[in-house]
This record gives structure tokens, C-alpha cells and sequence, in this order.
């Protein structure tokens, strides 16, 4: 972004080549090659850049290819986190807007309710479910709804009562679901299901889930 904001087309080219060069670096073993090495087209098409038009015909497939792979990155970090001892389930599409069962396939609601599943809801529904799971040493058998998740998250010291109704609005998208808020839901959820553990022993929330 500096070198575009200074229109320095050479510096933003230099400043591409840098990372294609060494975006493998970091995926090999020992002294092997990189497994991920700089696509020699991609370094020509790189040096072809003459304008900022070419330069956001290059960047943008980049970028995306870019994104992916932190994305999945973030996936593998959080699944050897949570999942030591089970398979691995990526982690963006448990918390991505969810569509009601059948929409997609028929493009009608059965019902008016739950239309899409928002990922604050279902951010929830996973903190809740990671507890469970080291608590019982299993998944729910369900989602957990509004005076479940109420039951677990109200702080009878909190000025404000959490009750089913802001679960509900945190479902529905009316009340914000703040980092600051998951963080306390979080630990909420820890005192809730290991009341005689030092915070200290709780399962830690990763940044990837913040």
C-alpha cells in the first residue's frame, strides 16, 4: 500500500518479487528447496508490469491466492490446537454464514425463521461446543439454543443480566458480538464448566477464533 500511495510502481513491483521469491522459504524441512518455489511465469508476467492497470491485473489472482493460503494456515494452526486427538475440521466454514436446510437446493425457506445462520451465532455455538467437548470429553449431541447458552454466559456479578433474549439478538445480528464480549463469553463459558479449575489450567482462546 506505501509504494502505491507514493506511485512508486518499481518499489511495488520489487516489494512483489521479494515475497514470491521467499513465500516458500518457510515450507521445507532442513535445507531442501522450497516446496511453494516463485512460478518462473509469474515472475515474467511480474517484470511485464508497466502500468498500475497491469499492475491490478497481477495483484488481484495474487492476492486471492495470498488469501487462501493464510486461511488455510490458520485452519491447520487451529485444528492441531483443539483437535489433537481427533480428525481435523477446517474451521472457517464452522463459523461462516450457515443458509436454512434445503434453501440453497430449492431456493425456498421452509420456514421464516432461521432463514441464514449468522456467524455470530454459530461463533457461539462453537465456543460452547469446544467447552463441552473438553469438559465431557464428547460433542453435544445439539447446537445449544438461547437459555442454554444464557445459562452459561450470564455473570450474576455483571451489571447487565445475559439472559435468553441476548442470546437471541446476538443470533439475530441486533446486539454486536464485540472481540472484547467473545473474550468474556469465553471465560465465562470456562467458569461455567470448570468451576474448580485456576483460569490458568481453562482452554485457551486462539487468535485464530478471535
Amino acid at each position: 500500500m506505501a509504494n502505491c500511495k507514493a506511485n512508486d510502481l518499481s518499489a511495488f513491483k520489487q516489494t512483489w518479487r521479494d515475497h514470491l521469491e521467499c513465500h516458500g522459504s518457510a515450507v521445507r524441512v532442513g535445507n531442501e528447496p522450497p516446496s511453494m518455489p516463485a512460478v518462473p511465469a509469474q515472475l515474467e508476467a511480474l517484470g511485464a508490469i508497466s502500468s498500475w492497470r497491469d499492475a491490478l491485473s497481477f495483484s488481484t489472482p495474487a492476492l486471492e491466492t495470498l488469501y487462501f493460503d493464510v486461511v488455510a494456515a490458520v485452519d491447520a494452526e487451529w485444528g492441531s490446537y483443539y483437535l489433537r486427538s481427533g480428525p481435523h475440521l477446517p474451521m472457517f466454514p464452522l463459523v461462516m454464514v450457515r443458509a436454512q436446510a434445503g434453501l440453497v437446493e430449492t431456493g425456498r425457506a421452509s420456514s421464516r425463521r432461521n432463514v441464514f445462520y449468522r456467524p455470530s451465532r454459530r461463533l457461539l455455538e462453537l465456543l460452547y461446543a469446544l467447552s463441552f467437548r473438553r469438559c465431557y470429553k464428547h460433542w453435544p449431541a445439539k447446537a445449544p439454543g438461547p437459555k442454554e447458552l444464557a445459562m452459561a454466559l450470564d455473570d450474576p456479578g455483571a451489571e447487565d443480566a445475559t439472559t435468553a433474549t441476548v442470546i437471541s439478538n446476538h443470533f439475530d445480528g441486533t446486539r454486536k458480538l464485540t472481540l472484547d464480549l467473545t473474550l468474556e463469553y469465553w471465560n465465562r463459558l470456562q467458569r461455567w464448566l470448570f468451576p474448580k479449575q485456576a483460569p490458568k489450567e481453562w482452554l485457551t482462546l486462539t487468535c485464530p477464533l478471535h
